[in-house]
């Protein structure tokens, strides 16, 4: 089963990317989507307020594609 915060982050990540991809094009989404996700970790890493997971930035990436692909086929 798929854990809340993997949900959150594709969730939050398709959004990014599909409204950044709206005006910029879906490759800026795409990497504006994915470039917050890995930000995310890397402040979790830093201010120890959190726990960086490799798999949040699966979801990361599997997000912004959707996000990212929505904006291109519409």
């Amino acid at each position: 089963m798929i854990g809340k915060d993997k949900k959150l982050h594709f969730a939050g990540c398709a959004a990014i990317a599909a409204a950044v991809g709206y005006f910029a094009g879906p490759g800026i989404g795409f990497a504006a989507a994915l470039a917050v996700g890995i930000a995310k970790e890397v402040w979790d890493k830093w201010s120890g307020t959190g726990t960086p997971d490799w798999m949040d930035v699966v979801a990361d990436a599997a997000g912004a594609a959707v996000g990212a692909g929505i904006v291109y086929f519409i």
